[in-house]
Parts: structure tokens; sequence; C-alpha cells
């Protein structure tokens, strides 16, 4: 038996892979001997919780991390979850052992960002092969999106060069694949980049499906229709407007819910809400990639067999240029203007 273990980054597509091998878990299992355990996964039903959260999220893997407190809410919604250590590790040898897969998958992004010694502990009770497969995504483009996610969570975090400080080691991806070897040296670790122009058709579930022949040689269908969007980024404008209401008061999440989804429909209706598309101005954006180039240049080589992909193109540097006059000129009073029409309909419930 070979554990495939999905570990991240998160916001690289993860909620769509997570969904898919969900969905299809019975037939995968029956059809191509592939578990993906039931044991620790997050309930999908309840509109309390978080889109990051939702769909076959392998929460298990991380029992000896508790408690999570970014994932106090989500306990409530996984089945089984407020057992003791032990009972969820006996329950998941136990499907295994009721299943006896020839590969066993398991999904969490949060693995590549918490400490390797807890996910080490996890394995210890599993002899078996591992391989560790991790998407990476360009850091600039990565901080962006993880600040818009942990704003919808309803995170009154600082700007977002703060926010920066306090969570770049999570993508000093030379040194994670370096502690990641340290702590499972028999293991082998598979990296991928995060880009949509680079995956087949553009769908990253086609992408990991490439991954899965490649260590299985088996090629899974695509069997049902998936809303690969399932976990919807707000936008720039949506986002400083959350976060400008998050600091002026305390949401509950019910009332933090109606928010996002008020503001994901002003995403979908107003043009201007994809005007700006950039929390950093080029410098800054230059600066914090600046900070991984080394590393970077040292994982293409050594993982990927290239040159440093992680660079801005003369196209892109163009884009932000004008970016960063639009952000100058629009950004705050596009903020204002929405959060009014938030304010607004926050007062009308």
């Amino acid at each position: 038996m070979i554990f495939l273990i999905h570990a991240g980054f998160p916001k690289t597509g993860s909620t769509a892979i997570q969904r898919f091998f969900c969905k299809n878990r019975e037939l995968f299992l029956k059809e191509f001997s592939i578990l993906y355990p039931e044991t620790g996964l997050i309930s999908p039903y309840s509109d309390d919780l978080p889109d990051a959260f939702k769909y076959g999220h392998h929460l298990v893997t991380l029992v000896f991390k508790r408690p999570l407190q970014i994932w106090k809410l989500v306990y409530e919604y996984v089945p089984n979850m407020t057992l003791s250590v032990n009972d969820l590790i006996t329950q998941l040898k136990r499907e295994i052992s009721l299943s006896s897969p020839a590969f066993v998958i398991l999904s969490s992004e949060c693995i590549s960002i918490v400490p390797f010694y807890f996910i080490k502990e996890f394995f210890r009770y599993f002899s078996c092969n591992k391989v560790f497969v991790v998407y990476i995504r360009r850091q600039d483009l990565w901080l962006e999106s993880f600040y818009r996610e942990v704003i919808k969570l309803g995170e009154p975090v600082g700007d977002i060069l703060s926010f920066s400080k306090d969570i770049s080691c999570y993508v000093d991806y030379f040194t994670k694949f370096n502690v990641l070897s340290t702590f499972f040296p028999d293991s082998k670790l598979v990296v991928r980049v995060y880009d949509i122009s680079l995956f087949p058709k553009g769908n990253i579930v086609f992408d990991f499906q490439a991954f899965v022949l490649a260590e299985t040689g088996i090629s899974l269908p695509l069997v049902s229709k998936v809303d690969y969007k399932e976990n919807k980024s707000l936008s720039v404008i949506s986002s400083l407007t959350l976060l400008k209401l998050l600091k002026s008061r305390v949401l509950d999440r019910s009332v933090l819910n109606k928010a996002v989804r008020f503001l994901l429909t002003l995403d979908g209706t107003r043009e201007e809400s994809g005007l700006i598309k950039s929390f950093l101005s080029l410098e800054e954006r230059l600066e914090f990639l600046s900070f991984f180039s080394h590393g970077n240049n040292r994982v293409f080589s050594i993982y990927l067999n290239s040159f440093n992909m992680f660079t801005l193109s003369k196209d892109e540097i163009e884009f932000y240029k004008e970016q960063d006059h639009l952000r100058k000129e629009k950004l705050e009073y596009f903020v204002d203007l929405w959060f009014r029409d938030l304010y607004r309909f926050l007062s009308s419930m």
C-alpha cells in the first residue's frame, strides 16, 4: 500500500482536488483500489462553514496539532473529530483495513504549513511508502490570494506588508522541502507548479490526475461535473471593504457570511470590481519576490529541472505599473463606495 499525500500549499486549487475525490470516493475505491478516507473529512453540508474548509479536506492528518484556533468552527462539522487522537487513528486504520486499497490519498493543504513533526507523528502509526505532492505558486500571487482568504474568514488583519512579514516563512519552498526531507528521508517528494496556463484545459484536477497516473499507472476518469471555483475569492475592492468593516465592528459568523455573499454579488454585477487586481505596488512586489529568489532558483533546478519561473515578465511589469496608477487614483474611492453599500445592507437586516 502506498500513501499519496497532497500537502498543499494553501491557495493552489486544493478545494477542487478535494471535492473531486470526495464526490467520487466510492467509485475510485471499487474500480481502482484508491481509498480517499472518510475518517476526519469535513462535512460539506453546513452553510455556516467557510468554503475553504468544505469538500474533503482531511483534517485527520492534523490531529496532533489540536486545538487549531483558526478551525474552531470547523470541528463542529468534522465527524468524530472530537474523539481522542488514539480513537481517530484507530478509526482510520480500521477503514483502511476494511477497504484493503492499493493506494490511499490524503489531502490537506495545511500539511505544508504546520510543523512537520506533527505530520511525522501521524504517519508513525502507518507503515507504508509515502509520496508527497505539493503545488507551489509564485509567492507574490500566493500572498495576495492568501490575504484575501484570511480577510474572507473574518480576520481583521493589518495591511498586506505587515501581513506578509508574519506568513512569508510559509512559502520559503526551498527551506520547507529541506525540512520535509529531514523528517521523511525515505519518502518521495513531487513538486508541481500552480499555474492555470500550464494545466490541461486550465484545470488543476486534470493536472492532479496526471500526477496520479505517473505514480500509480491509473488513469482516472473525470466522472462527474464539479464546480472547480467553489471557494470563490473576493475582489481586491471587496476584500478591503470587508477588512474596513472587520476593523470597525465585531461580526458573528452568520453576519460575516451574509457580508461575504453580498460582496460576492457586487463582484459579479459591478464592472469596476475587476478594475484593480493588485494589493501590492510593483516595487513592493519585486522586493517581496527578491527575498525568495535564491531558494526558488534551487527549487526549480532540483525538483523541476528548470529555470526559475517565479519572476515577473516584461508584460507583467507594465501591467503592475498601470495597476499602481489605478490603485492611487481609484482604490480609496471604490472601497468607500462599497463600504457604504455594505453597511446599508447589513443595517437593513
